[in-house]
């Protein structure tokens, strides 16, 4: 894409207490980024916690874009080759019954491994989520991507809220609002990473908003 700039990364980790703590005093939570500020001068993209991305590019004009993936162990690819594994290992155990005349073993082994492969194809897609904020002078965009929908919303720069709300068990909700309308952000992230989007964000915006 062109305008992005594509150095090598700069790995930060943020502590969930430290970030609890500048969220909690309504901070705009500059650690996340003002970790990563010295190594985002020589590298244009940023991984945050692990799980987000921040790129930055030029056209059509300066902006930021932040991604934030779900916690998924493996991808598909090799998710793929274990399952190519498992099934080799699975068929050549019931080979040794077949030579014998027990065909009903390599029936039930192939059975077997449909609704295994079947399983873990259902599980890997129903985890798997992204989205996407980039952010400039007029707008954030926010497009969320996920099996089941993909949706697209616009807020202005200059005015939208980043909000982390306390929920019962611990549990954090990151929204964006604007005016009356709020969404939720980073729902798939654990809560360490989603403080640290929170963070991103903020920063991220603020050198648009009308309320600083």
């Amino acid at each position: 894409m062109t305008g992005v700039i594509t150095d090598d990364r700069v790995r930060v980790r943020v502590h969930a207490c430290v970030a609890d703590f500048l969220i909690q005093r309504n901070s705009p939570c500059h650690l996340p980024i003002a970790s990563a500020r010295m190594g985002a001068m020589q590298s244009g993209n940023m991984v945050i916690a692990g799980m987000i991305d921040i790129r930055y590019s030029s056209e059509p004009q300066p902006s930021r874009v932040i991604e934030a993936r779900s916690n998924l162990s493996m991808s598909l690819d090799r998710l793929a080759a274990v399952f190519l594994g498992l099934s080799a290992v699975t068929l050549l155990v019931a080979l040794g019954p077949l030579l014998l005349g027990f065909w009903p073993i390599m029936i039930a082994a192939i059975l077997h491994l449909f609704i295994v492969g079947w399983c873990m194809r259902l599980a890997w897609r129903g985890n798997w989520a992204r989205e996407t904020m980039m952010v400039d002078r007029d707008r954030l965009k926010i497009e969320h991507f996920d099996v089941r929908r993909q949706t697209c919303s616009e807020w202005p720069s200059a005015w939208v809220q980043v909000k982390v709300l306390q929920q019962p068990m611990g549990e954090r909700r990151v929204m964006v609002a604007c005016h009356g309308r709020q969404q939720a952000i980073g729902e798939f992230l654990p809560i360490d990473e989603k403080l640290a989007l929170a963070g991103a964000l903020r920063e991220s915006l603020r050198p648009y908003s009308a309320r600083s």
